[in-house]
């Protein structure tokens, strides 16, 4: 237990409310029961992603910045700038776009 926290609040909740909190809970990828009723007062909200949402656009992303690269060392090697070089970044770049817009639409339907 933190030592830090030296207060105590308590409330109840019948069995259809504390089901109800154990799900939000798991849902919420909380520790404990305690720390995401703690994180709710204080904050409000609890967003939870699914990972593979996120692994996605860290994926787009890391492409896009591994073909920037790619494109400046050829450039300064070569002094050269190729068509499908830039093919392949604007692909990158769109697939980056299209998870950020899918999270941003996401993020949007969260009513507060």
């Amino acid at each position: 237990m933190d030592k830090s926290k030296k207060h105590f609040i308590a409330f109840r909740a019948d069995d259809k409310e504390y089901a109800n909190l154990k799900r939000k809970c798991e849902l919420a990828h909380c520790k404990s029961m305690s720390a995401y009723i703690r994180r709710m007062a204080l904050y409000g909200i609890i967003v939870a992603f699914p990972e593979e949402q996120l692994k996605k656009m860290q994926t787009a992303i890391g492409h896009s910045s591994s073909n920037i690269n790619q494109i400046a060392l050829r450039l300064h090697s070569t002094n050269q700038l190729y068509e499908e070089d830039i093919a392949d970044l604007k692909k990158s770049v769109a697939e980056m776009n299209q998870q950020l817009c899918n999270f941003i639409l996401q993020l949007a339907e969260i009513h507060l």
